[in-house]
């Protein structure tokens, strides 16, 4: 229960079943949008969310959404015999979806993926490339991969020193 306080940052209120429900329908609104944009066809080389998409930032505005990072899926473990309470299980503060920029680019290739900006609450700009009729068990062991790579990376004195990481590679589209 813990952790799941600590995850949302809350008062142990925010725990409620009526407050996990919501945000459970949040996730849920979001993706459903997301597979909108995501399967949109057309011509255009940019949508608008403002126009095209307006349920996007409906569906997280006033809503403790997430921005689904690698990062955030890191969690560390207590050391033998620390103490929970002081635990932190995430690195650093997780951001929030603030909303999302308005422009949508759509890329030039077969499967027109489309670019997302996610504006997070840490006043940066995140990135995503939704793409429909995608293989994503290729794009996890892609993101497995990343990550091993990056374990490697923070275990060494010298990758440490120049901020090594492996970013996920676009992946070409074989259609």
């Amino acid at each position: 229960m813990f952790v799941v306080q600590n995850f949302l940052g809350k008062a142990p209120s925010a725990s409620s079943p009526r407050v996990t429900s919501e945000l459970i329908e949040s996730y849920k609104n979001l993706g459903s949008v997301m597979l909108e944009v995501c399967n949109k066809a057309g011509e255009e080389k940019e949508l608008m969310v403002d126009l095209d998409f307006p349920k996007l930032n409906e569906c997280t505005r006033h809503k403790n959404v997430l921005i689904p990072l690698q990062s955030s899926l890191m969690v560390t473990l207590p050391a033998v015999g620390d103490s929970l309470e002081r635990h932190r299980a995430f690195e650093g503060e997780l951001p929030m979806i603030k909303g999302f920029r308005n422009q949508i680019l759509v890329m030039t290739s077969l499967a027109k993926p489309k670019k997302v900006t996610v504006m997070g609450t840490d006043d940066k700009d995140y990135h995503f490339l939704l793409k429909p009729k995608d293989d994503l068990r290729k794009d996890n062991r892609f993101n497995e991969f990343n990550s091993v790579v990056n374990k490697l990376f923070k275990k060494d004195p010298e990758a440490r020193k120049r901020r090594l990481r492996k970013p996920p590679p676009p992946l070409p589209d074989k259609r």
